[in-house]
């Protein structure tokens, strides 16, 4: 495993942190709206990083990111991301973003492609399609509840529920939890799925055949919507299959990007 450095950059009079490692071409991983930092995802990143380098950043209001007033919505964090990739000098990305972090890839990818190498949405929120059922919606619901609509492995639900917060970090998920609500008070934006057709690099579409979130036929809408996209469901995972099926999304994903 390589090293994580944590790392701090200033946008704007305002501070934000990321975790960086490995070496190689650039992989950016956007979390979804419950989780910030390289956990609950390090099994997957873990397996990228010998041949990558791995750039994880914390939104806006998440952990240790600051919240400046000039960030409010999905679209204010996409434009962020296009200033914070200019900062740190990246191109070539490949984009990997799940759930709201999808949502936020998609975001960035429908105003400037430039800089980016491919796209992998999990699991991706943020678009409305009549006759689609959304995603479900999380803000009324228990974190076991959500856990059990996320996961299908017992074993990680169990180990999950089981864990004791420091009061710190649950400073810290109450911080989050309330960015969230901010940024995805509904899981879609209203107009998002109109402008999919600007995405012109290879993107891959991936969910879960245990999610209970988000269904394949709203995933299909990606896919139908964002020209040179495929969509593949992975098997006995979830929500979140950098957590329950890392090896077998570092394969799918080393597949994508090696054929490209």
């Amino acid at each position: 495993m390589k090293k994580i450095f944590r790392e701090k950059i200033t946008i704007r009079n305002s501070h934000f942190h990321f975790t960086r490692s490995g070496e190689g071409p650039v992989v950016m991983f956007l979390h979804g709206a419950g989780a910030a930092g390289p956990d609950p995802f390090e099994p997957m990143l873990d397996k990228l990083n010998p041949d990558f380098q791995v750039i994880v950043p914390e939104h806006p209001g998440y952990g240790y990111s600051d919240k400046p007033d000039w960030i409010k919505s999905i679209s204010d964090v996409a434009y962020f991301y296009m200033d914070f990739i200019e900062h740190l000098g990246l191109s070539n990305i490949h984009m990997m973003g799940n759930s709201m972090g999808g949502w936020i890839s998609c975001e960035i990818a429908i105003r400037n492609t430039q800089r980016l190498k491919s796209l992998t949405l999990i699991g991706s929120v943020g678009i409305n399609v009549d006759g689609v059922p959304p995603p479900v919606y999380l803000f009324d619901k228990t974190p076991e509840e959500t856990m059990r609509l996320a996961l299908t492995d017992e074993k990680i639900i169990e180990d999950l529920l089981s864990r004791q917060p420091s009061a710190e970090q649950t400073k810290l998920n109450a911080r989050n939890l309330a960015s969230a609500e901010q940024y995805v008070s509904t899981p879609y934006s209203a107009d998002l799925h109109n402008w999919l057709h600007r995405i012109d690099v290879p993107t891959l579409i991936l969910g879960g055949d245990g999610d209970d979130l988000v269904s394949p036929q709203y995933l299909g809408e990606f896919e139908k919507r964002i020209p040179n996209s495929k969509m593949q469901i992975l098997e006995d995972c979830g929500h979140i299959p950098s957590l329950e099926r890392p090896d077998l999304l570092n394969s799918v994903f080393r597949k994508f990007i090696g054929n490209l």
